[in-house]
């Protein structure tokens, strides 16, 4: 069980952390 929620929060801070980079570049382009 812990390591399940512990890979949700994972991929979710990835994807978090994905986008945020792309709105970062599109911003700045």
């Amino acid at each position: 069980m812990g390591t399940l929620v512990f890979t949700i929060v994972g991929l979710s801070t990835m994807v978090f952390a994905f986008i945020a980079m792309k709105k970062r570049q599109s911003e700045e382009a």
